[in-house]
């Protein structure tokens, strides 16, 4: 496994549907470079939210998934709001206010930044602590992030 990193991903974002199609882009782009990803999100809503939009966003794609209950063996992408039971996976896309340390199991974190005032203010806080941890940050700011490329 490569060395740990955190890469914080900073998207103009209005709308929890605008979040989980940014998710599942992002998703879809990590995946075609084969990468495992497990989606860590808040609740359960928000991961049966994602689930039923993997399957018809974006229209061109489709993204094999499975949730955490309903585990499908050798798929890419898992989806859970459980962070105990977080796989060994490349890439954890963390949707929660957790700041996690996955080292041992987990090549590198997206975190999500938007411009709504609680998430921002999490993420701040997130980027303090990962700094303060001394793990490698990256940060990218995608402007149009529908027709743009997520990942570097």
């Amino acid at each position: 496994m490569s060395e740990f990193t955190v890469t914080f991903l900073s998207v103009p974002i209005n709308s929890d549907l605008d979040l989980v199609r940014l998710i599942c882009l992002l998703t879809g782009e990590l995946t075609r470079g084969k990468q495992n990803v497990h989606i860590l999100t808040e609740n359960q809503d928000m991961s049966t939210q994602i689930d039923d939009t993997m399957w018809v966003y974006p229209d061109h794609r489709f993204i094999p998934h499975s949730v955490a209950n309903h585990s499908i063996p050798n798929c890419l992408v898992t989806i859970s709001s459980n962070c105990k039971t977080i796989p060994k996976t490349d890439v954890l896309i963390n949707l929660t206010s957790k700041i996690l340390d996955e080292r041992n199991s987990v090549a590198s974190i997206y975190e999500i930044a938007t411009r709504e005032h609680i998430q921002l203010t999490a993420a701040r806080e997130k980027f303090r602590a990962y700094q303060q941890q001394k793990i490698p940050i990256h940060h990218r700011h995608v402007d149009d992030w529908e027709t743009s490329t997520l990942i570097q």
